[in-house]
């Protein structure tokens, strides 16, 4: 039965049988039988014996290496002329064994199938009537085939701490903690117990920083419009996933959005030394950024006397990670969703341009600055839920399947 991974990693940083009844120990197949039609040798003998693994007794419960349901053996005592039931599987693919044949009297009655107690595989069907010759009941079915294409929503959720910044030997924003949120959509495309990743970032929301009263005691909320997300230039990612059993390994891949390194995992380079790439088609280079002017926030100014401040930020982000996550739901007999933790190895950011509100474009002083004062995040841990989507789903389709 094939199980789905879930969901790889996109980034934005700024401020994813029954058992054959009727048979002897020498007769049972090896493990990867089990894999296959699981209705094959399914009659039980009649009397006592049940399938090898069940027992002799009305009921039947013997299971087969832990894993599929032996069929019970029909009664042969007064009074007791009912089938065994079909053992239940109680581990990875399980299969309930065929109902034992009931005995052979007036008073007879069928032995009903076990049930896949885990899983999806479907119920052994019932014993023999007890009309005629006793037989076992066929073996549940292996269940429904999952799709081994498919698409995954994203959702991380970062708590990270900040350092204090600095203007001219002066604190402007003191250390802080608090949580960022970045939504990404994955493409998996499975190979037995591995998977190919495409990936694209979707989303992102930002804490709120609090400056100091020498810097006006501003609040600023960083920002990227929801529309930028989904602009065709946004880049992919590739990445690989493993899979054992309900759980899955993922390394996403590294995520590069407005920016291209010659040596992706390298030393983060200066502000000055970025390649920039125009990921949103907007014209500059990075990825186009904002602030909220609303609630009591202002806009990020260019200098420390703030008569100047930005309504663009262009950006250049580094994210690298690994997931650890396992199966959460199932839906129509497949996997549906996964939960898990994200181990975050680089989260990098630059400010490499801006735009000046009611002016022109910041000079390299004016960037410098924005730059040298961003908040510089560090991850102190992550989690991580996926779920499945429609293929073909927006970014807007993937913040609201996991917001």
């Amino acid at each position: 039965m094939k199980r789905q991974f879930p969901v790889s990693i996109g980034v934005f940083v700024a401020s994813f049988s029954a058992l054959g009844c009727g048979v002897s120990d020498s007769e049972i197949p090896n493990r990867g039988y089990w894999t296959g039609d699981a209705s094959v040798s399914s009659d039980a003998s009649d009397g006592t014996g049940g399938s090898t693994g069940a027992s002799v007794a009305a009921d039947g419960g013997g299971k087969v290496y832990h894993n599929d349901g032996g069929s019970g053996g029909g009664s042969v005592k007064p009074g007791g002329n009912h089938g065994g039931s079909g053992g239940s599987g109680p581990v990875v693919d399980p299969q309930g064994g065929g109902g034992g044949a009931a005995g052979q009297d007036m008073s007879a009655a069928a032995g009903s199938g076990g049930d896949g107690s885990q899983e999806v595989a479907g119920a052994g069907g019932a014993g023999g009537d007890g009309s005629g010759p006793p037989v076992g009941g066929s073996g549940g079915d292996m269940g429904p085939t999952c799709p081994t294409t498919y698409t995954m929503a994203t959702h991380i959720v970062m708590q990270v701490s900040w350092p204090k910044s600095t203007s001219s030997g002066f604190t402007v924003v003191n250390a802080g903690t608090g949580t960022v949120h970045v939504w990404t959509k994955s493409v998996f495309d499975e190979n037995g117990n591995s998977a190919t990743v495409m990936s694209n970032s979707c989303g992102s929301s930002l804490p709120p920083i609090q400056t100091t009263a020498i810097a006006g005691s501003e609040k600023y909320q960083p920002i990227i419009a929801d529309s930028v997300w989904e602009q065709p230039t946004m880049p992919t990612f590739s990445g690989t996933a493993t899979k054992n059993g309900n759980s899955y390994s993922a390394n996403p891949g590294i995520a590069l959005v407005g920016l291209k390194m010659t040596t992706p995992t390298g030393t983060w380079p200066a502000a000055t030394s970025v390649q920039g790439v125009d990921h949103d088609g907007d014209g500059h280079p990075g990825i186009a950024g904002g602030s909220m002017t609303t609630g009591g926030y202002v806009a990020i100014p260019v200098d420390i006397s703030r008569n100047n401040r930005t309504d663009r930020i262009d950006l250049a982000t580094r994210t690298t990670m690994t997931l650890a996550m396992t199966q959460s739901e199932m839906a129509n007999g497949c996997p549906k969703s996964y939960t898990g933790t994200a181990n975050v190895t680089q989260f990098d950011s630059h400010v490499i341009g801006c735009h000046i509100k009611g002016g022109n474009e910041c000079d390299s002083t004016q960037q410098g600055f924005v730059d040298t004062n961003r908040t510089v995040y560090t991850v102190t841990s992550a989690t991580v839920a996926s779920t499945l989507v429609a293929d073909g789903a927006s970014c807007a389709d993937i913040r609201a399947a996991l917001p």
